[in-house]
């Protein structure tokens, strides 16, 4: 229905009454139909027909946009539908949107409208399209007399809530939704004028019943009456018990999906939370990282200080006894050492011998000998190497002379 020339608003006001209710009467047969065959496709002609008229529908008094879309300058509904329903909850837009490279809008469109059928949500699709919020987007796209635009516009997503309780099985691949033109309705269904089988009509009685002057029910009386009331009984329970298996699946199904919904809402708000943790952890671990570099840093630094105080000490150690070398002290410290050394190996023999003899004068005859030596040292080391002057007794330059030689020479290295 889409097009360009300037029509009074009576006839687009015809325009949208005209499909409105060919849209009503093509929704009644797809229900009837499937009530007694199941699953249909696109094979059937009512379900072909149904998909040309909410095509027609979409393009009625669609703008061209100005542009090329996919090389190819045509009006269409689609971008109108990638910005309102891009963004709903499981949406199947932006899946279609991705096959975009190899088709046109219109494609697109056909495309959308069987995957909305096979999803059970078309209705809820052209509601986000009729929505109060969506108006903008909507005068972009359609003139001010469009269908979408008008109150059979707002009437036709409830007229489509029985679809949602059919199963459509498509093959939507596009091949065969390529032609670049919106398809003409077909109305031969819904005009055809069947009489009663068992009336015979005259030309004046047809004439009268097509001129409104004699009611239908006056000439096509059911001569035979009702059929049988056991055959009346068994299509009955067929119908109850088909119904009943559809409704029973159909609970199952929404049982089902709202279980994978109440799933995939709980892996999410945990992948968030995990998300969160994740950065907690990150940040916590990049401060210790710094933490830690900083104790490293410190620690060097502070073993290159006690690398210089060492050298130090050591040059101060060389030049004492480089000095003592000097002066002649030297050896005689060494030969002391080695009478403390005697003397201890003597105290430690007192010691053994006094655990079978008396115990207090063994052990005070070892500790005077021992005092006598300590006495000894301190006045070698005492006595000033020059007049006037006289050493520390307690500097620390010389406490490594209290020890062994083999200390003296640990110190050297």
């Amino acid at each position: 229905m889409a097009t360009r020339r300037n029509l009074p608003q009576s006839e687009y006001a015809k325009q949208r009454k005209n499909l409105l209710r060919v849209c009503g009467m093509a929704l009644k047969s797809v229900v009837d139909k499937y009530c007694f065959e199941g699953v249909l496709s696109d094979a059937d002609t009512d379900v072909r027909n149904l998909l040309v008229i909410l095509e027609n529908i979409l393009m009625h008094r669609c703008k061209s946009q100005g542009v090329k879309w996919f090389s190819e300058e045509t009006p269409s509904f689609w971008p109108c539908v990638v910005a309102l329903c891009s963004k709903m909850k499981r949406s199947c837009v932006p899946c279609i949107a991705e096959m975009g490279s190899s088709f046109s809008g219109l494609a697109l469109g056909r495309i959308f409208l069987q995957m909305a059928l096979m999803e059970r949500r078309l209705s809820e699709y052209l509601g986000e399209m009729v929505a109060s919020e969506s108006r903008d987007a909507m005068l972009r796209t359609y003139e001010a007399d469009a269908f979408m635009l008008k109150d059979e516009g707002a009437a036709l997503p409830h007229m489509c809530l029985g679809l949602n309780a059919i199963d459509f099985s498509f093959c939507p691949k596009g091949e065969a939704l390529t032609y670049p033109y919106v398809p003409c309705i077909d109305f031969a269904p819904y005009l055809d004028f069947t009489p009663c089988s068992q009336a015979v009509l005259d030309d004046e009685h047809e004439q009268a019943v097509l001129n409104g002057e004699i009611e239908r029910t006056e000439i096509c009386t059911d001569q035979q009456g009702p059929a049988n009331e056991a055959d009346w009984k068994t299509k009955y329970q067929k119908l109850y018990l088909k119904f009943k298996d559809l409704s029973h699946q159909k609970n199952y199904a929404e049982e089902m999906l709202n279980l994978k919904q109440e799933r995939i809402e709980k892996l999410e708000s945990e992948l968030a939370n995990y998300r969160v943790d994740l950065d907690t952890e990150r940040i916590s671990h990049q401060r210790d990282v710094g933490s830690l570099q900083e104790v490293v840093m410190e620690l060097q630094t502070q073993i290159r200080s006690g690398r210089e105080r060492s050298v130090s000490d050591r040059r101060r150690l060389e030049l004492y006894l480089t000095g003592l070398s000097t002066s002649g002290k030297f050896h005689e410290a060494i030969a002391l050492e080695d009478m403390t050394h005697q003397r201890r190996l003597s105290l430690t023999s007192s010691f053994d011998n006094g655990r079978h003899g008396s115990p207090y004068g063994s052990l005070c005859d070892g500790v005077d000998s021992v005092r006598e030596g300590v006495d000894a040292l301190e006045r070698l080391v005492c006595t000033p190497s020059h007049p006037g002057k006289r050493l520390d007794r307690d500097s620390d330059s010389l406490r490594p002379l209290f020890g062994s030689s083999s200390d003296v020479s640990l110190l050297d290295n």
